[in-house]
Parts: structure tokens; sequence; C-alpha cells
């Protein structure tokens, strides 16, 4: 199941090999200089939620705190 990944999406670990560093994640869900509402490649919707939109139209939604993963 999806939600399955949130633990390690938050750790950035997948079977115990980091796959991101913590401060690459912190940092791509963080506020851009620019704009407050995107950080690095990601639009950041609250307090822990982010979603990023591809050029055909792709889609996904990011919840951590409640365990959600959307993907279009």
């Amino acid at each position: 199941m999806i939600t399955d990944y949130i633990p390690r999406l938050k750790s950035s670990s997948y079977d115990q090999s980091s796959i991101r560093s913590a401060v690459q994640l912190a940092d791509s869900t963080s506020p851009s200089n620019g704009y407050e509402g995107y950080g690095y490649l990601w639009w950041l919707l609250g307090e822990e939620s982010f979603a990023a939109s591809g050029i055909l139209g792709q889609r996904i939604f990011i919840d951590p705190a409640n365990g959600i993963v959307i993907n279009v």
C-alpha cells in the first residue's frame, strides 16, 4: 500500500539505504526566496503537505502528517 512509504519519505530511506539526505528533503519542501508557496520542485500547501505537477498533467499530493498520497 502506498501509505507504507510515508515513513520512508519522512526518513529519506528505503531498505536501510539513503535515497536523499534529510537536508535535501527539508530544503526541497521549504519555501523558496522568490515565492513562499513554492519549494524546490514542490508546491507547498500548508504546514506539512506538498504537491507536484508534471508537464503532461501528472499530479501528486503528499500529506505525511495524515498518511495521504494521491497520484493522478
